[in-house]
């Protein structure tokens, strides 16, 4: 979790009281510079970037959270500190209620993409209610960051699964599609999901470059058969599979491919 990855307890306050949203962002940017890391950031400087992107909109996307956020050229690390104001403050919300847990991210310039990211995840985290209320009643920065902690996955918890393959089996001829889907449905203990699709044809018919080689009749049929399959039953599987493709002129109108899946979670209706 990326929470717990980059935030500093030096950089967690709790239990503040806050007059208004100028007042959240200067107590964030003083927060924020009790860092090493924004050793060539002022606190000044902090404020601004804070200020700067919530002139663009409110960073606050409501149930009382916000996630102040900006990227600059003066730092060379990500961090991520935390504020709590269990009274709440008008932080001019989306949802137009009080503020009551926020957490800031000063992010390198150069690294954006990974900016994006790291606000994903946070916010991910932040979805769940239980998550928010225990943050907000933490009582100091230890409580609150071992709870986070508390949250952080561990590696052995996501066994690898190698007892499986993943079929996906492509197929245009709309005649074989009902053989391929009862070879694939009648397998134990699989998972299958269909997916509507096109060949490339319907996508170069709406480019002006290859409108004259391309006509809607051309699109053909096109269907992309996911299954997860016990190993035990793969080569019973890729039997049936071989005898149907070989059977077809030049092989053409179905593929198969396998890939070893290491690890899956969750199950299909069919």
């Amino acid at each position: 979790m990326k929470l717990a990855e980059y935030l500093s307890q030096s950089c967690i306050e709790v239990g503040v009281t806050a007059k208004d949203k100028a007042d959240v962002l200067k107590r964030l940017a003083k927060l924020a510079k009790k860092s090493p890391s924004l050793a060539g950031c002022s606190e000044d400087d902090v404020y601004q970037g804070f200020s700067d992107r919530e002139n663009l909109g409110t960073t606050g996307f409501g149930n009382g959270i916000a996630i102040p956020h900006f990227a600059t050229d003066k730092v060379d690390q990500f961090q991520v500190g935390l504020l709590t104001v269990p009274g709440g403050v008008d932080f001019k919300s989306l949802d137009g209620k009080p503020t009551r847990l926020f957490v800031y991210i000063i992010a390198p310039d150069a690294k954006r993409n990974q900016h994006l990211g790291v606000l994903s995840n946070i916010a991910r985290f932040l979805r769940q209610p239980e998550h928010v209320q225990a943050l907000i009643a933490a009582d100091s920065p230890e409580k609150l960051r071992d709870y986070i902690d508390t949250k952080r996955p561990k590696r052995d918890d996501v066994p690898l699964q190698m007892d499986h393959h993943l079929f996906t089996v492509i197929v245009q001829d709309e005649e074989k599609f009902p053989d391929v889907l009862d070879i694939l449905t009648e397998i134990d203990d699989g998972y299958l999901s269909v997916l509507e699709a096109n060949n490339a044809g319907k996508y170069l018919y709406n480019m002006p470059l290859f409108a004259s080689f391309w006509t809607r009749e051309q699109q053909g049929f096109n269907r992309i058969i996911m299954a997860v399959v016990p190993k035990s039953q793969t080569n019973r599987a890729l039997q049936k599979l071989n005898v149907l493709i070989e059977g077809l002129p030049q092989h053409k109108g179905v593929m198969a491919m396998v890939q070893d899946l290491f690890f899956s979670i969750g199950s299909l209706d069919v």
